[in-house]
């Protein structure tokens, strides 16, 4: 089995995984994201592997805990720092209240009405309201189609394109016959590949 085969060996992944977690467990009480934690420890891999293909399996897995210690200790300290702020944000509540700040004062969020009218019968405004949405009703949309028409139609453009497409065709072989001809080198030979080329 070669170095890299030995490296990248699901043994060998598996124990480098155990070994960074287990130090940031004990260290920092921190429990590493299992699926973030392997595709880092991959990835920081496949760059050691790169950059040193010629060093024993030992060196190789120093090497990459060494270079992938700081990378999940920093994640552990950012994770930390939100943490810190979330619990910064949660307690200014309870220190307003224990200095005994004045908390705002229920505010209504329910509509007032804006005409105050009392004498408002409340069928007429709903016979007004349907009356104005029903004046300025769109006409119905007409779906139908005349089938015999839309067909008819469709036949004569696929027609028209295919014959256009036909057309097209001659024309561009016509334009490489007449460049073969007319195109002869000095030694009688004609070049074919630059021709078919160039179109």
């Amino acid at each position: 089995m070669s170095i890299k085969d030995r490296f990248f060996d699901g043994t060998n992944f598996e124990i480098l995984f155990y070994v960074i977690s287990q130090d940031l467990k004990r260290r920092f009480n921190y429990e590493i994201d299992e699926t973030e934690g392997k595709q880092e420890l991959f990835n920081i891999m496949n760059q050691i592997y790169i950059k040193y293909p010629n060093k024993d399996i030992i060196s190789l897995n120093k090497i990459t805990l060494n270079c992938i210690a700081p990378i999940l200790k920093q994640k552990y300290v950012d994770i930390q720092q939100i943490i810190s702020k979330d619990k910064n944000i949660n307690t200014s509540l309870s220190r307003d209240m224990l200095i005994g700040k004045k908390m705002p004062n229920f505010v209504n969020m329910r509509p007032e009405s804006i005409n105050k009218n009392d004498n408002v019968n409340i069928d007429e405004r709903y016979s007004e309201l349907t009356q104005r949405y029903t004046e300025k009703k769109p006409e119905p949309i007409n779906f139908s189609m005349n089938l015999e028409q839309e067909d008819n139609n469709m036949l004569t453009d696929i027609q028209e394109l295919q014959q256009n497409r036909n057309n097209e065709i001659q024309n561009n072989e016509n334009t490489i016959k007449n460049k073969i001809l007319n195109n002869t080198i000095d030694d009688g030979c004609t070049n074919i590949h630059d021709i078919i080329n160039n179109n």
